[in-house]
């Protein structure tokens, strides 16, 4: 079984075996999202850090990213080969990672946003956070998005 990445409200990583994790930081949770959705759960290092460093200088950046990437690792323990790395590529392993972006409602019924729980003050991760968000809303008229019904609300 492998772990599971859940985007849709809060960011949240657990492992095959169920355990908990998800990384403490905002920046660590917000690469998470950022390599969860990307094709083929990959992106290129410098976009990676121009997403969440885009106001720092490129070898400040280049710490923060690295500093970033050996908390990830740490995070995810026994696991740490679903974070992998080459040359000029950041990504997550498909075969052991998959990835859930179905709804969650909170307690009123109402669906809570993309990444809930990110809050990175970076223009250009705050761009593509919004951009997110509003490509995974769900629909009022969706089908498939639409919350399931409990098992008493459907009639025989």
């Amino acid at each position: 079984m492998p772990a599971t990445l859940s985007l849709m409200g809060s960011v949240r990583l657990r492992g095959a075996a169920g355990g908990d994790l998800t990384p403490r930081s905002q920046k660590a949770r917000g690469a998470l999202a950022v390599l969860g959705t990307a094709p083929h759960l990959r992106l290129s290092r410098a976009r990676l850090q121009d997403l969440l460093c885009s106001e720092r200088s490129k070898q400040q950046g280049s710490d923060s990213l690295r500093q970033m990437l050996r908390e990830l690792r740490g995070a995810l323990h026994e696991e740490k080969d679903i974070l992998q790395a080459g040359v000029g590529w950041i990504g997550l392993d498909p075969d052991r990672l998959r990835i859930d972006l179905s709804p969650v409602y909170d307690a009123g019924g109402t669906p809570t946003e993309f990444a809930a729980d990110i809050d990175i003050p970076d223009p250009e991760f705050e761009c593509w956070l919004r951009d997110m968000r509003l490509r995974l809303t769900p629909e009022d008229d969706g089908p498939s998005l639409r919350r399931p019904q409990a098992p008493e609300d459907i009639a025989p």
